[in-house]
């Protein structure tokens, strides 16, 4: 099963959301992390420098090398692609050339991924934050999409604009693409805010028959800090936190069927 974190906006916990659950999925499964963001923050999350690693997903991309080549084992469970700031300017790089070298533009990542998916049980791919061409190639080589939402204001029209473009995107490119569900991210419940706009996102949820789960990450300076004290998600490293026991719980709550 291939999932893919989308946001059309940084700073809602896209990648905390995918390291963490993809670090304890890899207790037991076998799960590799495909990092489409410039930002390098999946490299960073397990303390790896993004500058400095030899093959990147736009390697891959591009012909430089196989997916397999640009693979970094963290665990024995757990391998990344990473990325560094090479994927900004990827863009510029394809859509120029689309008619001639690059003809189906949404269609990169997803032939390399259909190549080894049979080698994990999960691929968990994080994207940058827009509704671009980088995220609308993750879109297509998914088969599952999780949506972070932190509910500050205005944050319920975002979403809905993410899950519009996931459902346009749906029709037009990848029908067998679903929405896993939205995940309540930065959550402090003792704001009569972050109440109310949570309370709306699952009003218009249940309005679309989408789902919401009923466990939030809760916000936590303590929690955030644990990846640049300890080069580690916060899952490996201090389980008797409750934003920790949180992911957990989400855990159990996304793939206990599976």
């Amino acid at each position: 099963m291939i999932y893919c974190v989308a946001a059309n906006k940084g700073g809602v916990g896209k990648t905390s959301l995918l390291t963490n659950v993809a670090a304890l999925l890899s207790l037991d499964k076998r799960v590799l992390m495909v990092d489409c963001d410039g930002q390098g923050n999946c490299s960073l999350a397990f303390g790896i420098n993004p500058l400095g690693v030899k093959n990147t997903l736009h390697d891959v991309l591009l012909g430089g090398c196989s997916i397999e080549q640009a693979a970094i084992k963290i665990r024995d469970n757990l391998s990344l692609i990473p990325s560094n700031d090479d994927m900004d300017i990827l863009e510029l790089e394809i859509l120029p050339e689309a008619k001639e070298k690059y003809k189906h533009p949404y269609e990169l990542l997803k032939p390399h991924l259909e190549a080894i998916k049979g080698q994990y049980d999960y691929i968990m791919i994080d994207t940058p934050p827009s509704l671009g061409l980088v995220t609308m190639n993750a879109l297509k080589a998914s088969d599952r999409v999780l949506i972070p939402f932190e509910p500050e204001l205005y944050a319920v029209k975002g979403l809905i604009k993410v899950l519009e473009t996931v459902e346009k995107f749906q029709e037009k490119s990848n029908p067998g693409l679903k929405v896993e569900g939205v995940v309540g991210m930065k959550v402090d419940s003792r704001t009569s805010l972050h109440s109310d706009m949570l309370q709306q996102a699952r009003a218009y949820c249940f309005k679309k028959d989408i789902n919401i789960y009923q466990t939030v990450i809760p916000r936590s300076i303590r929690f955030a800090s644990a990846t640049n004290y300890h080069g580690k998600p916060a899952v490996w490293v201090d389980k008797n936190n409750a934003i920790v026991k949180a992911y957990f719980e989400l855990a159990k709550e996304m793939f206990d069927n599976d």
